[in-house]
Parts: structure tokens; sequence; C-alpha cells
């Protein structure tokens, strides 16, 4: 007959080779997909953060842009503006002294102060940029057209921002 310190030596035996090796195949496929979970979900994050930075930064730029254009004003003691189409539009403000100009170049959208004064810089990295102006006739006088919105749009981002003006004043180009 058996002893039970035998039997008891005999069921506490050690794993095997191949339980191990078993184990950590389970373990190794285990963490590889907890893995991709954990990078997809930082991917993501990372994807929504850069895209949110992107949106505030954009809409910064089109709300002081719009606030700028909805006041301007012609410039010295006439009704007119100078606008470069895709390039920039020169004016003044109802509101704010000197002249101002809103541009772009260098992948910059920027609003100058003054001519030859310091340029603020609205929105970076900006991949494409369009201005343009619509124009007809609003106030009785056929000697020229009025401004009746301004139009900005530009890329950044891969993303495309608009925005439309309506000035408060009767100017022509």
């Amino acid at each position: 007959m058996r002893s039970t310190t035998e039997r008891a030596a005999r069921s506490q035996r050690g794993m095997t080779l191949l339980e191990v090796i078993i184990g950590m195949v389970i373990l190794g496929v285990i963490a590889s997909v907890g893995a991709f979970f954990f990078v997809t979900g930082i991917k993501g994050y990372t994807q929504t953060r850069e895209a949110s930075d992107l949106a505030l930064k954009a809409d910064a730029a089109l709300e002081r842009m719009s606030i700028e254009l909805r006041d301007l004003d012609g410039l010295g003691t006439g009704n007119s503006v100078t606008v470069v189409t895709d390039t920039s539009i020169t004016y003044e403000s109802t509101v704010l002294p000197g002249t101002r100009t809103i541009g772009h170049g260098s992948g910059v959208i920027y609003l100058q102060t003054s001519s030859g004064g310091t340029q603020y810089t609205l929105m970076d990295g900006v991949t494409a940029f369009r201005l343009w102006v619509d124009t007809a006739e609003m106030n009785g006088d056929t000697t020229y057209l009025e401004i009746t919105a301004v139009h900005i749009s530009f890329v950044a981002g891969g993303k495309t921002f608009s925005l439309q003006v309506l000035p408060r004043q009767f100017l022509h180009l």
C-alpha cells in the first residue's frame, strides 16, 4: 500500500513544459489584443484633440475677420476699399483707427494694422486661400457698384473653412 505522503507528493507535481508554453501563448494573445485596443484609443484621442485645436483656431480667425469686415469703411475720405482677389483686402474701420489689411501670404492669414504696421497672425498652416467680393447696384448711384458681401475661404489641416460678411456701409472697389 502506498502512504498518504506518496499520494500528496504525486498530486503536487510541477507544471509540464507544454502547460507553460500554452499559458504563455494565451497570455501573449490577450496582451496583443489589449495593446491593439490601447493604441487605437490613443490614436483616436490624438486625432480628436488635433481636430478640436484646428477648429478652435479657425473659429477664432473667422470670428476676428467677421468683426473686422462687418465694420469696414472706405479708405481716406472715399468710399472705396482695395481688394486684391485671393490675396488681401485693405480698408479702414468705422470703430478701429488706421488702415487695416486682411491678407494671406506664406501659409498664414494675417491682420495688418496701419500701412506697414504690425502684422498679427490670425491662422497659420493655411494651404489654400480665397478672397473675393460680390458687387451690385445698391444706392442708386450708377457710377460704382457697391460691395454686397466679402467672402473668404481657406483650407487648413485638410478641412475647408469659409466666411461671408455683409458690410454695414455702402462701399465700392
